[in-house]
């Protein structure tokens, strides 16, 4: 075999095992990425959630306020 053949052959064999390492590579950093992206999630739900029920005590807290007031002023009469 021409060593100009030889050559071409075994260039082409490491060409096409760095290419296989480096798409491997991806995958794996893709699926880590897909994981702290799923996480992230996970906790803008959670602030989304805790969001609401900050407003809901808020809210809870004016009622309690006006009721509270309502009180004091049945107490002075």
């Amino acid at each position: 075999m021409d060593s100009q053949v030889l050559s071409a052959l075994i260039t082409a064999g490491e060409l096409g095992a760095t290419a296989i390492s480096g798409f491997a590579l991806i995958r794996h950093r893709l699926n880590k990425l897909e994981t702290k992206v799923d996480e992230h999630n996970g906790y803008a739900k959670m602030f989304a959630q805790s969001h609401e029920d900050i407003a809901i005590i808020k809210n809870d807290m004016q009622y309690m306020k006006e009721d509270i007031r309502e009180l004091k002023e049945r107490g002075k009469k």
